[in-house]
């Protein structure tokens, strides 16, 4: 499965264009709750993620998933690092693109395997980010049972791709941690 989905963050000119695809989504969807979408949309407006963190600051932070170089973001992820004695980074909720969504819910195929691709490099690129700030743990919340059948798979895959690190499904929680 090839995966041309990458997590960065926002532009000023992506969010914008971010914003007016979801808003356009919104007018199809049936399946979808507005209001989550525009509170995700604001969240990201008021975060500059990478500047937050280059000082090292920790809390919330806010970035989008991009296929290739798209300037809309077909997710945006909501990332916490908190800078405790274990240093660790949490993935706490990936919100997708509205039509995504809606066509996930309908069962399609298609929009399932992009789902599956988007939480894939949703985890990818937290992990990423860890490496890049010396986190030790990253961890991922099981929401639902269907995600955390999509977190454990996703360990099992970085156990056996992944030699740097050890993954385990700890309660609703994929763990991956460094290994020393």
């Amino acid at each position: 499965m090839t995966n041309n989905y990458q997590l960065k963050n926002f532009t000023s000119q992506s969010l914008a264009s971010t914003e007016q695809a979801w808003n356009t989504d919104l007018e199809s969807a049936n399946n979808v709750f507005p209001w989550d979408t525009w509170r995700i949309i604001e969240l990201a407006k008021s975060q500059d993620s990478e500047e937050r963190l280059s000082k090292g600051n920790s809390g919330n932070f806010v970035y989008g998933i991009f296929e290739g170089d798209s300037s809309v973001a077909d997710a945006i992820v909501m990332v916490v690092l908190s800078k405790t004695t274990r240093m660790v980074v949490k993935l706490l909720d990936c919100f997708v693109r509205p039509s995504i969504s809606e066509a996930a819910y309908n069962k399609g195929i298609e929009a399932i395997s992009k789902l599956s691709k988007i939480y894939i490099s949703a985890i990818y690129g937290v992990i990423e980010i860890s490496d890049r700030h010396t986190m030790r743990t990253v961890k991922v919340y099981g929401r639902s049972d269907n995600l955390l059948t999509i977190l454990a798979t996703i360990a099992q895959l970085l156990n056996t791709q992944v030699s740097s690190f050890l993954a385990s499904i700890e309660g609703r929680w994929l763990v991956v941690n460094k290994k020393n």
